[in-house]
C-alpha cells in the first residue's frame, strides 16, 4: 500500500475523526435506547407483577382457558370455589367442571362474539367436595399480541351469598305480610269491640 501523501493523510484523520465521533453518537444513542427499553421492560414486569397480585387477591374467581378449554391459569378464589388445588385444575377441561345441564349455557356464553363484547350467563359449577355453586361467569376473548385469539378469559362469581340474601328477604317479605295480616285483624277487632 502506498503512503498516503500530507494532504491525503490530514484528509483521512479529518475522516477517521468524523467517523470516530459519529461511532461515539450512536453509541450514545444506543445506549439510552437500551435504558429506555430497559426501563420500560421493569415497567411491563411491574405492572405483570401488579396484575397477577389483583388477579390472585380477587373476591372473584378468574381463569384462563385455552382454545380446547382448557385451564391454562386459575386463582385461588377459583380452586377454593371449586375445592381443588391449582395442580388439579391446571389443564382440565373447564367443561368436565361444569354441571350437565349448563353445558348448553356455557357453549354459548364461550362461543366467540363478532365484537369481542364480554359475554355472561349464570352457570352452576361442580364443588368436588360438595353441592353445585351457582355462579354468574363473563367470558371474553383472551387476544394475543398478533390479534389472534388465544382462549378465553373468565370471570366467576360464586352467587351463593345472593341466593342467601334474596332468600332472607323473602323470609322477612313474608313475616312483615302476616305481621300486616295480624295488625289488620287485631284493628278489625278492636273496632268491633
Amino acid at each position: 500500500d502506498p503512503v498516503p501523501t500530507g494532504s491525503e493523510h490530514d484528509r483521512l484523520l479529518e475522516e477517521n475523526r468524523l467517523l470516530a465521533q459519529r461511532y461515539l453518537e450512536l453509541e450514545n444513542a444506543s445506549r439510552r435506547q437500551i435504558e429506555r427499553l430497559q426501563a420500560a421492560n421493569s415497567l411491563l414486569t411491574e405492572g405483570e407483577a401488579d396484575m397477577r397480585l389483583l388477579l390472585e387477591n380477587a373476591a372473584v374467581g378468574f381463569a384462563l382457558l385455552d382454545l380446547s378449554m382448557r385451564v391454562v391459569s386459575a386463582n385461588q378464589t377459583l380452586c377454593t370455589l371449586l375445592g381443588c388445588s391449582r395442580e388439579q385444575l391446571q389443564g382440565e377441561n373447564f367443561h368436565n367442571l361444569v354441571y350437565v345441564g349448563k353445558l348448553p349455557s356455557l357453549t354459548r356464553l364461550t362461543g366467540q362474539a363478532a365484537d369481542n363484547s364480554p359475554r355472561q350467563d349464570a352457570i352452576d359449577l361442580l364443588n368436588r367436595d360438595g353441592p353445585l355453586v351457582p355462579c354468574r361467569i363473563a367470558a371474553s376473548d383472551w387476544i394475543a399480541d398478533d390479534g389472534s385469539i388465544r382462549g378465553l378469559f373468565l370471570l366467576i362469581l360464586d352467587l351463593n351469598d345472593e341466593i342467601r340474601a334474596i332468600a332472607r328477604l323473602e323470609e322477612m317479605e313474608g313475616v312483615v305480610a302476616e305481621t300486616g295480616k295480624a295488625r289488620d285483624l287485631f284493628l278489625e277487632t278492636v273496632s268491633r269491640e
